[in-house]
């Protein structure tokens, strides 16, 4: 194949003049504060906020505004390059999968030898590399990553680079488990195959093993502590990374079925349309499957707690916690008191009555 090379004699990477500038100010605003010019510490917190780069792609957070890129996202535009590398190195559009405009994605073009900026080699005999991560159809087919989905684990690495460059694994976005993902780590120059060097700075662990750090997790509103906060059934940092839905809403395209159980029936947590699609009650409970989905039961166990009512009695007729045998934890189950007649949302009478009756 005949190289191609770009056009380009000389380029200053705007990430240098950014972070030159930055430091500068920085210095300046630190300079003001122990002088006596300024008390406000809040100063130099917004002077130091210009030289971070949170999601690792090499482009400063600031700088990403200015261009519209993610800086929660190492990869804009899902075409297997990160956002600093477009910019940087290929000269590409980090919000455009397809720079030149050929057919062919970014990433495609570069690990194929291609140049993104030219649109007439995009037509050259198809490449069995539908995604164009650098792995071939038959080799993720191997591997067990998607052929369709150039960064399969979305830790901001193309499959291809973390087989052949970086050698984590494709399908872990944390290969390590030290608690930061794999392109943060390439990003930040730490090595994403040692967890020891995970923390580059004291105090931001991933407390919950959710693929988010505790920092994240704050910048987000999520519990560090919860490694799923709104209870979907998804990690926080799946929601995040993965599904792209939202942490702290169970239902994030408010069709009525919590993001867990779209994702686990296969259908699409960020279109509400699917929600009640071929809707049905299979387990006779009184709650049709969108329902299930809603309130977290089993759509296939009509008394997912086993606590003698039906899910579907629980929700529509005595009020209680399908998920909880003993909704009032007053020490009997919900249905043991409904037989008994007694309030099953209610601990001061759980034995009140006649013990000697049995539902």
């Amino acid at each position: 194949m005949k190289m191609q090379f770009y056009k380009h004699k000389f380029f200053v990477p705007s990430t240098f003049i950014v972070l030159i500038a930055s430091i500068g100010l920085a210095y300046q605003n630190c300079a003001r504060i122990n002088y006596g010019e300024s008390e406000n510490t809040n100063d130099t917190v917004e002077a130091i906020k210009l030289v971070q780069d949170t999601d690792g792609d090499g482009l400063l957070d600031n700088e990403e505004g200015v261009i519209g890129t993610d800086p929660n996202d190492p990869d804009s535009d899902d075409d297997g390059l990160l956002d600093g590398a477009e910019r940087n190195t290929h000269m590409t559009d980090p919000r455009n999968p397809d720079t030149d405009g050929g057919g062919k994605n970014d990433g495609l073009e570069v690990n194929n030898g291609l140049d993104p900026l030219d649109p007439s080699d995009d037509a050259t005999p198809a490449i069995s590399d539908n995604d164009g991560d650098g792995l071939t159809n038959t080799e993720e087919a191997t591997l067990g990553t998607n052929p369709n989905d150039p960064d399969t684990d979305d830790d901001g690495l193309a499959d291809g680079t973390e087989v052949n460059t970086t050698h984590t694994d494709p399908k872990k976005s944390d290969t390590d488990k030290g608690g930061v993902n794999d392109g943060v780590e390439v990003g930040r120059g730490t090595d994403p195959l040692n967890k020891n060097d995970d923390i580059v700075k004291p105090g931001d662990p991933d407390d919950d093993h959710d693929g988010l750090t505790n920092s994240k997790e704050k910048y987000l509103g999520t519990n560090p502590k919860n490694p799923d906060t709104d209870g979907d059934g998804l990690k926080d940092g799946e929601e995040y990374f993965k599904y792209h839905t939202n942490p702290l809403k169970r239902d994030t395209d408010g069709g009525g079925v919590n993001d867990g159980y779209e994702v686990k029936h296969g259908k699409n947590p960020l279109d509400k349309r699917d929600d009640r699609s071929n809707d049905c009650d299979a387990d006779n409970d009184g709650l049709l499957g969108s329902e299930e989905g809603k309130y977290g039961t089993d759509p296939n166990d009509s008394d997912t707690d086993n606590d003698g009512l039906s899910d579907g009695a629980e929700v529509k007729k005595h009020h209680t916690d399908p998920l909880k045998k003993d909704t009032d934890d007053g020490g009997e189950d919900d249905g043991h008191e409904v037989c008994r007649g007694t309030h099953p949302d209610r601990n001061n009478d759980d034995h009140s009555k006649d013990h000697g009756k049995h539902h």
